[in-house]
């Protein structure tokens, strides 16, 4: 009787003592679980910022054109490509036929009117000479907004000596990469334009050959000799699907 007595005690006393281990077993469950779930909530709002953030890659190609082809001579080709990477522009130019062995000045070209620019066909030579030179790409080349594409800083400075070099085959390759917001910044204090948009722009090469003799009405630039600055191939800039 003393003993079942004694025992009925022990259960007494020991019974909220296991209620309270089981309540304090069971909150620990809960808020680890609910650290779990927090800390995998957590995990996805930050891959979620990850790919909200992720930078813009934007892409564009043309192939180039010959233009003012004389005599025997090759029409000029290639391949425009230009990949845009939130603050980064890449350039990469291959053009084959051109005059071998000599600077070849290239540019982003377009209508300072804010016309759409295309590539020139053999009736914008207003003036009849079998030369569509820059005076007759947009109706007037002092109205055309011209962004050089040479490895010198990003500005608008045409007359330098840093634009790519064709070999003895007459074959050009170039590639630069450099800030899109330097660009930005020429073409807003040059021009005026808030925001630099490529499909505004054809690419343009010039060049042909020293010993050519040109009329005397093919249009310069600056007191640059105009065989250096006859546009001899163009490209109208599309945007294309990005590749890795």
């Amino acid at each position: 009787m003393k003993q079942q007595e004694n025992y009925q005690k022990f259960t007494k006393a020991i019974t909220p003592l296991l209620f309270s281990a089981i309540l304090i077993l069971s909150f620990s469950c809960r808020n680890e679980n609910r650290q779990q779930d927090d800390l995998e909530e957590q995990q996805m709002n930050q891959q979620d910022t990850l790919e909200n953030t992720q930078v813009q890659v934007r892409a564009y190609t043309g192939d180039i054109s010959g233009m003012n082809t004389m005599g025997d001579e090759t029409e000029v080709t290639g391949n425009v490509a230009v990949r845009i990477e939130g603050d980064l522009i890449r350039f990469t130019i291959t053009a084959e036929n051109l005059a071998p062995d000599m600077m070849h000045r290239q540019f982003l070209v377009a209508s300072g009117s804010g016309e759409t620019t295309n590539c020139p066909g053999p009736d914008a030579d207003a003036n009849n000479v079998d030369i569509v030179d820059m005076n007759e790409i947009a109706g007037n080349a002092e109205e055309l907004h011209m962004i050089p594409l040479h490895m010198g800083p990003s500005t608008l400075e045409r007359n330098v000596d840093t634009y790519p070099r064709s070999n003895i085959n007459g074959e050009l390759q170039f590639s630069r990469t450099t800030s899109l917001d330097s660009i930005n910044t020429a073409v807003r204090e040059g021009y005026g334009v808030q925001d630099f948009d490529i499909t505004n722009y054809i690419y343009i090469i010039q060049g042909v050959a020293g010993e050519v003799t040109l009329q005397q009405t093919v249009q310069r630039d600056q007191d640059i000799p105009p065989q250096e600055t006859v546009p001899v191939g163009c490209a109208v800039l599309e945007e294309t699907e990005v590749t890795e």
